[in-house]
């Protein structure tokens, strides 16, 4: 996949994401890695909630 196809695809995605009512802002990260170390620790797990 060309990276102008990728990048599109994820700016899509984030436009779509940012018209639901619950989201103010969304960002989207492309990466060409399909398998690699967590970039980010995880503090604590958020409680699960009922849809």
């Amino acid at each position: 996949m060309r990276l102008r196809e990728a990048h599109t695809i994820g700016e899509s995605l984030q436009e779509k994401i940012e018209k639901l009512p619950e989201v103010e802002r969304a960002f989207v990260h492309v990466d060409f890695e399909s398998t690699h170390k967590p970039e980010h620790k995880v503090r604590s797990r958020l409680p699960a909630t009922d849809p």
